[in-house]
């Protein structure tokens, strides 16, 4: 059984003040011939008259069917962009993640700043690995990924979920460790001090 189309409610007519002039002079203009004048005689629009045009767009605008979505016709934007249009924020110093430079068009505010908040240093127990880069331009985010076990052992053991991690999380949980080591220390990383 085929789904059923989205139907996308059609938006409110928004006329600017010289397009609703220019509609309601057509609209007297015609008031006019009709009664039986000529074009060149001039009457004021009434109220009623305005109140009509008004009411046939309104009447148009409801009746006409909905706007399929198409590439063309979608709002543009980022899926991290602002709803008030404000500008996001900036990275202090360019990021990497595996050598891949991070674009923030993909990741949350919150994830810009605490990635400006990140320093240079080794987490979870070695595993995690922060570097400057050798052209000293920014960081690097590094940790062992080629195997399975490897991908799983990041979210198990040291972000506290199963699954996929949230990159912001991950951050969270670099700059916590960052800031309190003593609440990540494992046992056997006490035999070390």
């Amino acid at each position: 059984m085929p789904r059923p189309k989205k139907v996308v409610a059609p938006a409110q007519p928004v006329l600017t003040p010289d397009e609703l002039d220019a509609i309601l002079a057509i609209r007297s203009q015609k008031a006019v011939i009709a009664s039986g004048g000529s074009e060149t005689q001039t009457a004021e629009p009434s109220v009623a008259v305005s109140e009509l045009a008004k009411a046939l767009i309104l009447a148009i605008e409801t009746t006409r069917p909905p706007t399929k979505k198409t590439v063309a016709s979608r709002k543009s934007g980022k899926p991290y962009d602002h709803a008030d249009g404000s500008s996001r924020l900036k990275l202090k110093r360019p990021c990497f993640q595996h050598g891949i430079e991070i674009d923030i068009d993909t990741i949350p505010d919150e994830a810009v700043e605490r990635l400006n908040q990140l320093r240079p240093g080794t987490y979870c127990s070695g595993w995690i690995k922060v570097t400057k880069r050798r052209d000293g331009t920014g960081l690097d985010i590094a940790y062992p990924v080629r195997t399975a076990a490897q991908r799983l052992k990041l979210p198990s053991y040291f972000v506290g979920c199963a699954g996929v991690t949230p990159f912001s999380q991950l951050l969270a949980r670099l700059l916590d460790e960052k800031s309190n080591p003593a609440k990540y220390r494992l046992p056997e990383d006490e035999d070390d001090d």
